[in-house]
């Protein structure tokens, strides 16, 4: 696939993106130019060989779409709007624009909802969803849908519909779906709802189920329950097929192959964030729609609002951006100290001024830096913050390079104790989350938990009581030991000693741990 990549460049398509080729399906990214009415228009291509089952996923939203404008339009605007609000990119732990429509497909097909597009409470004897479940609807009535919607007790299996997956040797997929005839599913698309009327409904709809009804802690996005029954339990995926049962975060069961969560890479925080953009997109609607008098906006332009970019040219004068010979902006360069910054443009803030430190180790620029925005609001929490999160799932050098900058901004005074307190304590607490992306976090918090005790930021009571909140207790041994593993490795076996030795923390440790798990992680340091 890297020389069919060199292949597109030589002919001329643009944008070709090979950094998906080391991923669980690699995928080779381009668009292809073209002219229409003397204007050039880019096509977004994503190409992947030998993998059938990307032709079924795609072949299966294929279908929605063509019974359904409303299924369309909506999709289009959700992903224009994750696109723009910087939540739809796995390689930073949010989810895919996959994801999103599987998110919308469930909405659709597992509510019952009003002629207006307002979902309503469901009704087992007169079902109402927007969409069919293609899935499970049952193949007589979708030929000629009258009466109350229907839908199969499962899919059929059968040696067609059966198909071997292709790296999982000893998994099948059931590939059924319902795809021929139609145009009965088209018209009850069509006749269900109010097509025009029922769109703005329906999108504030979405936002505000996702951001306040659905049950993450319980449930599991999924279009494999039947409409009549309730969605399905994070409980069942852990016993069938080993998903994290504490895991408070957003789960996505893919529709064919059901072993896989395709929200596996949104981390906790990322999920807090997306939470928050869902909320955020429905309040704008709501306030689009109330405090416009009678000069109601567009639909247009509401999407427009919804949809406003995270950095956008109106922001140019208060948004990073990129200064001579290096990432961040210098001083003088339209840029004031002082400056007011939005939670959401320090954390760009505070990543560029980390790739600036790992780049020239220059810690005046790094105090200037941090100085021209501590007047925001919660600067430094959210700085430090930022940082702690990143450092969760980097390698060795960049983590010594976090460590270092972070360290030096507390003895300068500019990041505080709390600060520190605030973002370790929140990776500790969900460990296990970040744990299932990266086995290498307790080493990492390890890490800089030592870094910070040496610096008396943090003591091992505190330590504690953070590991206390972990939900899986088989990880807060694990919290300890890498505690314990990086003092021992960068003072010595005194130094651990002398760290953890004292009685109130000794019980404190016994209390946590149990004396047997103390005894045998101490065992392993003498």
């Amino acid at each position: 696939m890297t020389n069919l990549a060199d292949k597109f460049t030589e002919a001329g398509l643009t944008d070709v993106d090979t950094v998906r080729l080391t991923a669980r399906i690699p995928i080779v990214k381009f668009n292809v130019p073209y002219k229409h009415d003397g204007e050039e228009i880019l096509v977004e291509c994503d190409l992947s060989l030998q993998n059938p089952l990307a032709c079924l996923n795609t072949s299966l939203l294929h279908t929605y779409s063509k019974i359904s404008k409303t299924t369309r339009v909506l999709a289009s605007i959700i992903k224009r709007w994750a696109k723009n609000r910087d939540i739809n990119n796995p390689s930073k732990h949010t989810l895919s624009s996959y994801g999103y429509v599987i998110m919308l497909l469930s909405f659709l097909t597992s509510n019952d909802f009003d002629k207006n597009g307002h979902l309503r409470e469901k009704n087992v004897n007169s079902p109402n969803p927007i969409l069919p479940n293609l899935q499970l609807v049952d193949p007589i009535w979708a030929q000629n849908p009258h009466g109350p919607y229907r839908e199969i007790p499962a899919k059929p299996k059968t040696k067609e519909t059966m198909v071997q997956h292709p790296n999982e040797p000893n998994y099948y997929v059931n590939s059924y779906f319902y795809r021929t005839g139609l145009e009965g599913l088209t018209k009850f698309c069509s006749e269900n709802h109010n097509t025009e009327s029922a769109l703005g409904a329906l999108l504030a709809s979405f936002f505000h189920y996702f951001a306040y009804d659905f049950d993450y802690k319980k449930h599991v996005v999924s279009m494999s329950a039947k409409h009549s029954s309730p969605p399905i339990e994070r409980e069942v995926k852990a016993e069938e097929d080993g998903w994290s049962i504490y895991k408070t975060s957003l789960a996505i069961e893919d529709p064919f192959e059901l072993f896989y969560d395709v929200a596996h890479v949104v981390k906790t925080p990322n999920f807090q964030h997306i939470r928050k953009e869902f909320a955020l997109a429905y309040t704008k609607i709501v306030n689009a729609a109330y405090n416009s008098g009678d000069n109601l906006p567009s639909g247009k332009d509401i999407i427009d609002i919804i949809c406003e970019p995270v950095s956008t040219a109106s922001d140019t004068d208060s948004a990073p951006s990129m200064g001579a010979g290096g990432f961040l902006p210098t001083r003088g360069a339209g840029r004031g100290p002082g400056q007011v910054l939005s939670e959401e443009k320090l954390k760009i803030w505070a990543n560029n001024m980390r790739q600036k430190f790992m780049q020239s180790k220059d810690k005046n620029e790094l105090i200037m830096s941090i100085e021209e925005v501590l007047s925001s609001p919660n600067a430094s929490k959210i700085i430090v913050a930022t940082n702690f999160d990143y450092a969760a799932d980097c390698n060795a050098s960049e983590l010594k390079s976090i460590i270092e900058m972070l360290e030096h901004l507390y003895r300068s005074g500019k990041v505080t104790k709390s600060d520190i307190e605030s973002a370790l304590g929140d990776l500790v607490e969900f460990i296990d989350s970040f744990a299932c992306d990266n086995p290498r976090i307790y080493d990492h918090v390890g890490d800089m938990f030592c870094s910070f005790a040496n610096m008396q930021a943090l003591t091992v009571a505190w330590l504690v009581d953070c590991t206390s909140k972990v939900i899986d207790d088989s990880c807060k041994p694990k919290v300890i030991d890498g505690a314990m593993k990086s003092i021992q490795k960068e003072y010595g076996t005194e130094a651990l000693k002398s760290c953890f030795g004292n009685a109130s923390e000794r019980q404190a440790l016994e209390r946590l741990l149990g004396k047997a798990k103390l005894t045998e992680l101490e065992a392993q340091f003498v």
